[in-house]
């Protein structure tokens, strides 16, 4: 064979090894980095919802402890005992701050399926101090009332005397029971 045959038989074992290693590289090794890649960002994933995991498994008792106290401030479960309360609650705000209530129309929402909101419109009329008193009375309530809007509006030419409307809405929480776990429905570990 003389030389010029021994590098053509050289070019094409080169040019056959390199379209071998072209195709390997296309269709096996592109494929498992990706599926490498894929996998590990995978993996990341899921140790980072394991940290965050972890991390409210820790605050679990807090949680709860702020939760039964969230639900102890709630209405009580009967709507007409709630609402009585709220209305003394209004009653006894209004005593405290010389604030004259000359209306309170209450409303019950069901909105939603965990929680129910009684809405109490409050009218009535006092002096800036009186009426900022009655507020910071209904603020510092431990029940979970809030003041959603305020309207202010002055009722004699000095502004003086001042009439609101006050649109108050205290939440009840509908909680259904959680199953208690028996002796027989645990596993061994």
């Amino acid at each position: 064979m003389n030389q010029a045959e021994q590098r053509q038989k050289y070019l094409v074992i080169g040019a056959i090894a390199a379209v071998v290693l072209l195709a390997g590289d296309y269709l096996i090794l592109t494929p498992l980095t990706n599926a490498w890649k894929s996998r590990s960002d995978r993996i990341e994933a899921l140790r980072a919802k394991v940290t965050k995991g972890e991390l409210v498994l820790a605050r679990e008792t807090n949680t709860r402890v702020r939760w039964d106290d969230f639900k102890k401030r709630g209405l009580s479960k009967d709507r007409s005992s709630s609402e009585s309360d709220v209305l003394k609650l209004i009653s006894q705000w209004s005593r405290d701050s010389n604030f004259n209530v000359s209306s309170i129309r209450p409303n019950w929402r069901d909105d939603e399926d965990d929680h129910v909101r009684l809405q109490c419109r409050v009218s009535g009329d006092g002096s800036l101090e009186s009426i900022a008193e009655f507020i910071f009375h209904l603020d510092a309530s431990d029940v979970a009332i809030r003041a959603e809007s305020i309207e202010l509006t002055a009722r004699d030419k000095k502004g003086q005397k001042l009439g609101v409307d006050i649109q108050l809405s205290g939440l009840q929480i509908i909680e259904e029971e959680e199953p208690q776990k028996s002796a027989a429905g645990k596993r061994k570990s």
